[in-house]
């Protein structure tokens, strides 16, 4: 693997593409008024569905991360450097994100209850969920660091898939629509993918295998557009495919391993290798910021998020670029302060 600093290439790059994809998750939500079966509907479905991977890989991520067993992640740097880190990142910025609602409300003369705007703190903005569930993972970091390591491959293998088959039997047993029920409602939730992370980061798997993930990735993705359009036909919509529905756990569980064995072995220039690393760095703020260029433009009035016609395949990628890049742009300068580097990116 290709580091520096102690940074893998690969993964920085992976954690771009998902930063840019939560940005185009969060630019097409607003692009929904338009009529079902129309072109425009079509490709902002496509826009939609498309980048439900990314906060799982996100996940998975972490986990190659604070999983992986040459990283030196003690129990005390765990509770006393990681866990409080993620916490107040999670109070800053929900306190931020509510102080901004605030004040868009004042000057708009329309403000909430008080209680209303405690419960936003409280609860976090509508992206800050994220954090929650990290500080759950990193909390339980130390155990499963004892417990992963004894385990072999087809050990590991043999959880995730225990794991995967009492999610189906659960989803059999409530006859729920498979879009609708979390991913392992009562055991694994998101720390499966956690797990899966670095199991799919460290273990060497075979050909069989690897396409087997491909193969149930594409036809999960193909069974969402169908959902989808099904849910159009009755005139109603939701999230086909949630962090926690299964058929969203096999998509980000074949992007991750796509994106690994095909990034991993590349060899990057100088130059290229530390672009790619700098920016990587900049994805956390990238992440926790773009809402704030969003709900800046639709306060300007700049950003409709209302589409005609087939313009709406040039307009979605053209609007997640400017606010991905401008999402770059505004954590990079405030990377350049130390303060605000250390604790709230």
């Amino acid at each position: 693997m290709q580091k520096e600093n102690n940074r893998i290439v690969w993964l920085d790059l992976t954690r771009i593409f998902a930063a840019i994809a939560v940005v185009l998750i969060h630019v097409t939500l607003r692009s929904y008024t338009v009529q079902p079966f129309s072109t425009a509907w079509g490709i902002i479905d496509f826009y939609q569905l498309f980048p439900r991977w990314a906060v799982p890989v996100f996940l998975m991520i972490s986990g190659t991360f604070f999983l992986h067993p040459q990283k030196d992640i003690s129990s005390k740097k765990t509770y006393t450097h990681y866990l409080p880190h993620i916490l107040f990142i999670y109070l800053a910025w929900s306190f931020f994100y509510t102080l901004l609602l605030w004040s868009l409300n004042y000057i708009q003369h329309a403000l909430k209850p008080w209680d209303w705007y405690l419960a936003h703190f409280l609860q976090g903005h509508y992206h800050l969920w994220f954090f929650s569930v990290l500080a759950v993972l990193y909390a339980l970091t130390p155990l499963l660091r004892k417990w992963i390591f004894i385990l072999s491959a087809k050990q590991y293998a043999a959880v995730l898939g225990t794991c995967l088959l009492t999610a189906v039997v659960w989803l059999g047993f409530t006859q729920a629509d498979w879009q609708w029920k979390r991913l392992f409602p009562f055991t694994c939730g998101y720390l499966v993918y956690f797990l899966a992370g670095h199991f799919f980061a460290s273990f060497s798997l075979s050909a069989k295998i690897k396409w087997t993930v491909y193969g149930a990735g594409i036809l999960s993705f193909l069974g969402a557009v169908f959902v989808s359009c099904k849910l159009a036909l009755e005139n109603r919509f939701a999230v086909v495919l949630p962090p926690l529905a299964l058929p969203t756990f096999f998509i980000s569980a074949a992007v991750f391993l796509f994106l690994k064995n095909n990034l991993e072995s590349l060899n990057w220039g100088v130059r290229l290798r530390k672009s790619i690393i700098y920016t990587g760095r900049l994805t956390l703020g990238v992440y926790l910021i773009h809402p704030l260029i969003l709900t800046v433009f639709e306060h300007l009035g700049w950003f409709s998020g209302r589409y005609l016609g087939a313009e709406a395949v040039f307009w979605i990628p053209l609007q997640t670029g400017l606010i991905a890049g401008l999402s770059f742009a505004l954590t990079a300068l405030l990377h350049a302060v130390p303060l605000l580097r250390k604790y709230l990116l």
